[in-house]
């Protein structure tokens, strides 16, 4: 009973002082229930739930986002290193507006972008295919009370490879390899193409680069300035009235932080953060779970995918998409370093522990038969 009453007078008093505080910020209060099932997920609040949201691999639910502001940031300063990486691993700290400016500035000039005036059939009939799956994607997320993370955009890039990748901040990239069979061919082509843009957009949602950034950058981090320099650069884009520097800065600042944290990691042994099968397997059954808005029934999808995918004897790397990957990035001379880095990591992410091509087709046929019964 004591314990309870202490758990109690402990939460009352955060909510209160989050309260106070939201007043004097103007924090939006609707804000604070997502914050505290973040921090109650990661345990900081005493929560028994503890769910990793990178291995969530039946998509039961998607992860809360929320814009970070100073309330949230003043709040996390008082948090020791352990605290901040439990946090950090579970809950997207990153502000989805960040990412976004990131995105765009990758994305500008960029050369492996196909021209949208030149390949204007081809990007008309993606617009078209995007904004339907968007729109189941938008309804699976309303059914669950929430909504998409970004303002999704999308763009073709030159390859005839059949892959699609994102940068921050929702920007999804489509091969024109992808896009090219599905404006020629319709049928399977299309239906190929609306389920890789609904696997690319439940990655987005469920914000798994972001976390996936967020748990590598942890490995970088050496004491606890490193913790508060990564936070303080997050508040800068919020603090309008203390800080001084430009929106441009701002940004170059934070991309500048992040790729040196990227490049820290290079060296090290990441294999215990390759769990990217699991993700991948979140994503198609997020996938599914869209196209149930869309498609009268869901049998085909399984054959459909596995036929137009390369096909993985057990659970590795493609080699070759790997190569490709390489040579794009190599094309980025005009990004800047910084933003080369992070557009790596952003390629080679998804590049990560794939399942094999039959473990994947009975995942597809295992989720659509609990779909199935759940109707």
């Amino acid at each position: 009973m004591f314990k309870l009453r202490k758990t109690v007078l402990k939460t009352t008093l955060l909510l209160l002082s989050l309260f106070l505080v939201s007043n004097t910020y103007a924090f939006p209060l609707g804000q604070i229930g997502s914050i505290i099932g973040g921090l109650k997920e990661t345990k900081i609040l005493g929560s028994s739930k503890n769910k990793d949201p990178l291995n969530d691999i039946y998509c039961s639910s998607f992860v809360n986002s929320y814009s970070v502001t100073n309330v949230l940031t003043n709040f996390l300063s008082g948090m020791n290193k352990e605290k901040f990486i439990s946090l950090l691993k579970t809950t997207p700290i990153i502000p989805t507006s960040v990412e976004e400016k990131m995105g765009n500035s990758m994305i500008k000039n960029n050369p492996i972008i196909l021209d949208r005036k030149k390949f204007a059939r081809l990007y008309d009939y993606l617009d078209k295919e995007s904004q339907k799956v968007l729109q189941w994607a938008t309804k699976l997320a309303k059914s669950e009370g929430k909504s998409l993370p970004y303002k999704f955009k999308f763009y073709i890039y030159d390859s005839l490879d059949k892959n699609a990748m994102s940068l921050p901040g929702g920007i999804i990239l489509v091969s024109k390899g992808i896009v090219l069979d599905a404006f020629k061919f319709r049928g399977d082509k299309q239906t190929f193409l609306e389920f890789t843009l609904a696997h690319e957009i439940a990655h987005n949602t469920n914000r798994h680069y972001t976390l996936l950034l967020q748990r590598k950058l942890t490995m970088a981090f050496n004491n606890i300035e490193d913790f508060k320099n990564f936070f303080s650069l997050i508040k800068s884009f919020s603090d309008l009235k203390s800080n001084k520097l430009k929106p441009t800065e701002k940004l170059n600042n934070f991309a500048s932080f992040i790729a040196q944290g990227l490049e820290k990691i290079k060296e090290k042994d990441i294999s215990k953060l390759n769990r990217y099968s699991n993700t991948e397997k979140e994503a198609d059954a997020c996938a599914l779970k869209e196209l149930q808005y869309g498609f009268s029934k869901l049998s085909n999808i399984p054959k459909i995918v596995i036929n137009n995918l390369p096909k993985i004897e057990s659970k590795s790397i493609n080699h070759k998409t790997k190569v490709e990957s390489n040579d794009l990035i190599s094309k980025m001379i005009n990004l800047g370093q910084n933003y080369k880095v992070i557009t790596s990591f952003y390629f080679s992410s998804h590049l990560d522990l794939h399942p094999s091509t039959k473990e994947r087709y009975d995942f597809l046929e295992q989720v659509i038969s609990k779909l199935q019964k759940t109707e």
